[in-house]
């Protein structure tokens, strides 16, 4: 078959979403089989979905189930209204908001509608949603045609109550999509869950026989009670290639369609007030401000409070014990508003905080540069907002509610204001708007206090490491430098 002149979609597909859609296409429904795309963040695996569902469901009534993060259940809309061919009818509902109880009743009038209307049915659904009566059972009565695990690395937990749900419902779909890009996030031992839901002939449905096949245990008696830990990986090999029987890999990296992604930095001083409590939380894990004194109990707690300070922000204790913010500095904050004066008034920014106080700095630099503004976090949830509003709005993200999941292709710039210290959360928050979809270089910036953390946060993100491990080995290495590089050059970027 000529996938790419015989499929229906509204977007032309790069040649690996073509074989993708040809590979999930051809996996035959009886028996039920389930596929892996194992494509990374940006890859456009979405498309294929999109394009699976109206090749061959569209104009006929089939129930389809997509689970997925919270933050990412709105963007199946945009998807489907992106690539879907036109001229195609099919239903859509996204469910995440109400009780639990309304999203079943929701769910079970839609599929009813739909079959009356003889179309395709498509509930979108977050994965902490379904974990609850009457919902759960509602799902697992459903003979669902196709049910998509989206970021299925969400289900690695083999005895998770969501993982084991999510299997439960699988049983009684025909068939089965995983899609994730990192399906292996923390170990090989990952895949066992994903699997589970997908085909569990293929590695079985005893994790315990699974790990024995792949891990080597440690065991030992600790405080009285037996524990074991993973020592070693073994026949390694043999799991990828059992797992390769129904997946599919793609790397960004072999994706030569996109755009060029570009890095720099914006480098400023803290004030001399700022530079002192600085060093003194650094070296003596407690700092004196004029309304209290900022405390670390521990070399993770004293990075945070570090970074919070290079942002502007001191958290101080009072004399009666009450813990309150305080901005201690401006830097970062004018650089930032300088930034998005700089930048073309027409185009859209996307801005990456760890905080909620450095948040609240995006919307006041926005107001400041004029320039409409929008939230993305855990209190304020306005993404669909950001892309219908005027442009040259800014989008503020925090980085643990944005990096995964979400869109944001409609911005080419983009400023990491406080990272936080996962590398595979820095990452994410890049390939949101790095991916399929975007048109135009994608310009980062990185803001960055001279001498401080954010540079060994930087350093570590170049070299690949964990940042929180690479930051409190450097400070290991070198107790003396605190926080601080050894070397006056700063670290280098990531690869562009």
């Amino acid at each position: 078959m000529n996938t790419t002149t015989t499929m229906k979609t509204r977007t032309a597909p790069w040649a690996h979403q073509a074989e993708g859609f040809a590979l999930i296409t051809s996996q035959q429904p009886n028996p039920p089989k389930g596929f892996l795309l194992a494509w990374e963040m940006g890859t456009g695996k979405s498309w294929a979905v999109v394009t699976k569902v109206i090749n061959d469901y569209g104009g006929v009534y089939h129930p389809i189930l997509i689970l997925c993060p919270l933050a990412a259940a709105p963007v199946w809309k945009y998807q489907f209204a992106t690539h879907a061919a036109p001229g195609i009818p099919y239903d859509l509902y996204t469910m995440n908001t109400g009780t639990v109880a309304r999203r079943a009743d929701a769910a079970r009038a839609a599929l009813n509608l739909a079959r009356c209307r003889n179309l395709p049915c498509i509930l979108v659904m977050n994965y902490e949603a379904i974990i609850r009566e009457p919902l759960a059972g509602f799902l697992k009565s459903v003979p669902w045609t196709l049910m998509v695990c989206d970021e299925s690395h969400r289900i690695k937990a083999p005895g998770g109550k969501i993982s084991r749900l999510v299997a439960d419902i699988g049983k009684r779909a025909r068939q089965r999509l995983a899609l994730t890009g990192t399906p292996l996030a923390h170990s090989p031992l990952d895949i066992y869950a994903q699997y589970r839901f997908l085909d569990p002939r293929v590695f079985g449905t005893s994790f315990v026989r699974f790990r024995g096949r792949y891990a080597v245990m440690h065991q030992a008696v600790v405080s009285g009670r037996p524990v074991q830990w993973v020592k070693a990986f073994q026949n390694l090999n043999d799991l990828q290639a059992r797992m390769y029987t129904i997946a599919h890999r793609v790397r960004q990296i072999d994706v030569h369609d996109l755009p060029p992604l570009v890095h720099s930095r914006l480098m400023v001083q803290l004030s001399p007030a700022a530079v002192r409590i600085y060093r003194q939380l650094e070296k003596d894990f407690i700092a004196e401000v004029d309304s209290g004194v900022i405390t670390a109990a521990n070399a993770l707690t004293r990075l945070l409070r570090l970074q919070q300070l290079t942002g502007g922000t001191a958290v101080v204790t009072d004399d009666v014990d009450q813990t309150h913010a305080t901005e201690v500095c401006t830097a970062k904050y004018q650089a930032m508003v300088e930034w998005m004066g700089d930048c073309e008034p027409t185009e859209k920014l996307v801005v990456f905080c760890r905080f909620t106080a450095d948040l609240d700095r995006v919307a006041r630099a926005a107001g400041e540069a004029g320039r409409p503004h929008y939230e993305l976090s855990g209190r304020v949830k306005d993404l669909e907002g950001w892309k219908a509003g005027d442009r040259g709005a800014v989008l503020g993200v925090q980085i643990q509610a944005g990096a995964e999941g979400i869109d944001l292709t409609a911005a080419r710039h983009v400023g990491f204001y406080s990272i936080g210290f996962s590398l595979g959360t820095f990452q994410q928050a890049v390939k949101r708007l790095h991916r399929y979809g975007q048109v135009g270089t994608v310009n980062a910036v990185h803001f960055q206090a001279e001498g401080t953390v954010d540079e060994l946060i930087l350093k570590a993100i170049e070299a690949r490491r964990e940042i929180a491990d690479f930051v409190v080995d450097s400070i290991r290495a070198d107790p003396s430098s605190g926080a601080r590089l050894s070397s006056s050059q700063p670290a280098p970027l990531p690869p562009g």
